[in-house]
């Protein structure tokens, strides 16, 4: 009766104390498993919110790459390219709410470095999946700082070169201190060398920041919005922009490099390559939920057998005992009555 009106087979240790042994740890896996395909379902949302960031950003290289293929038209005039370069510079700033704000239950998911995630898709220690998200700015050559700068667009030199740089200090007062920096630049350098020689230079707090289609940022570093870094040489032409402090400086996508094409495709070929990273996860997800499914449903089975009561056996023992008992009462009942038989002859 206790096994049937519980359905369990063991209800208490004494009942198969080995049993009761081995079906509390197959619960503890069962619990472990069905939690890790949830973590699993969420992880896929995760990627596939990323993945969908990646897919407008995407869609944002092939329309840049389409106006500066248009910007280098020499039919254009310099107020028509103008009017490309301002729709480029806009699709730059959007560039940077996809790498800044895309988010997932409340985190960032791309940040200003590489990031690990690791999830947890086992009941046991160790068994995750782990991606390596690296920084979209990086993937698509796109930065920017919160002081105040400068923005130029470098174009290397076939010969060695100086930049000149006076950085200007504004004082409380009114005053102003300038201090002369000078670098020199060898010839046929990039623009990320030219970043190198002037952020390791160590009788300077001028820095430089870059973007994928050479321009960079000018700055100084730590030294308050006071602080105003000019720049003059060669290879250094100024964007007509000026940014206060918190703002960001280095817009992507400022046309006029030869190598515009070639470093948007880098743009578009690196995004994709991260794309495809997050499919590649994606799929492993899906396998191991299925996986995971699969394994939950025969452990919870052969658990089942241990710890639940067969409701046909039971019911059959049930019905034996009820019959027996029966019987036997049947038996007992007729045993009282041949006395009472017996006397009644004597009686007559």
């Amino acid at each position: 009766m206790e096994r049937l009106s519980s359905g369990y087979r063991v209800n208490r240790a004494s009942d198969d104390a080995a049993g009761l042994g081995i079906s509390v740890s197959m619960r503890g896996q069962i619990g472990g498993l069905a939690q890790a395909a949830r973590n699993a379902q969420d992880a896929t949302s995760l990627l596939q919110t990323g993945e969908g960031a990646l897919a407008e950003a995407t869609a944002i290289l092939q329309r840049v790459r389409d106006l500066a293929v248009q910007y280098h038209n020499g039919t254009l005039s310099t107020d028509e390219r103008e009017a490309i370069q301002a729709e480029a510079r806009a699709l730059g700033f959007e560039t940077f709410n996809i790498a800044d704000g895309t988010q997932f239950n409340g985190m960032s998911l791309f940040g200003r470095l590489d990031t690990t995630r690791s999830f947890q898709v086992g009941a046991n220690d160790g068994e995750t999946i782990d991606i390596t998200i690296p920084s979209l700015r990086d993937v698509l050559g796109v930065r920017g700082v919160t002081n105040t700068g400068r923005e130029y667009v470098y174009q290397p030199q076939a010969t060695d070169s100086t930049i000149e740089v006076d950085s200007v200090h504004r004082a409380a007062d009114g005053s102003s201190t300038t201090t002369h920096h000078s670098f020199f630049i060898p010839a046929n350098s990039t623009v990320d060398e030219l970043a190198s020689i002037v952020n390791n230079d160590p009788s300077t707090r001028l820095q430089v920041t870059t973007n994928h289609l050479s321009a960079i940022a000018l700055w100084a570093e730590d030294l308050g919005p006071a602080y105003d870094a000019m720049a003059t040489a060669p290879s250094l032409s100024e964007i007509a922009r000026y940014y206060r402090p918190g703002e960001e400086v280095a817009p992507a996508f400022e046309f006029g490099s030869y190598s515009d094409l070639s470093e948007i495709d880098a743009a578009i070929a690196g995004v994709s390559k991260l794309r495809g990273q997050f499919g590649a996860v994606q799929n492993r997800l899906e396998h191991r939920m299925g996986n995971l499914l699969t394994y939950q449903e025969n452990l919870t089975a052969s658990e089942s057998r241990i710890r639940d009561a067969d409701i046909a056996h039971e019911a059959n023992d049930m019905t034996k005992a009820d019959i027996l008992t029966q019987a036997a009462t049947s038996m007992l009942i007729q045993a009282n009555q041949d006395p009472k038989l017996v006397l009644s002859l004597l009686n007559g």
